[in-house]
């Protein structure tokens, strides 16, 4: 049986960054569907700063909410898990990696917002450049 590596499609490591590749990819097929009424937006009086800024509170409620059901998935299965072993809740709590689970909610957020940025930051380029 052939051995696994970091580089198999496969692996875990590479089915997270599909995952997150996915997300970020479809934000930022839906900000470029969106380019007209970005530039309606701006023909309607709103300064670039306030579009862009409606577009960072869109990913973030977007984003957080999934990360809010996730984060609750992740505590309902360490008590289920709790309940079934002998180790009870502290035991099972002290596997739960919170700060991986922090920095890994952060990087999302984070690269939702950045990728939501440089899509709109481009669509406005375009319609300054008359090319929308």
């Amino acid at each position: 049986m052939p051995r696994r590596t970091a580089s198999c499609p496969t692996s875990p490591c590479w089915s997270r960054c599909s995952a997150w590749w996915a997300a970020v990819n479809s934000l930022c097929l839906t900000l470029v569907d969106r380019r007209r009424e970005f530039t309606g937006m701006r023909h309607l009086g709103m300064r670039r700063g306030q579009v862009m800024r409606m577009v960072c509170w869109e990913s973030a409620l977007t984003v957080v909410p999934v990360l809010v059901l996730s984060l609750a998935t992740t505590a309902w299965m360490a008590l289920v898990h709790a309940v079934s072993e002998p180790g009870g809740l502290a035991g099972t709590l002290s596997f739960i990696p919170f700060d991986w689970l922090a920095a890994l909610g952060g990087g999302a957020l984070l690269a939702a917002l950045a990728g939501s940025l440089l899509v709109v930051r481009v669509a406005m380029r375009n319609e300054r450049q008359g090319l929308a």
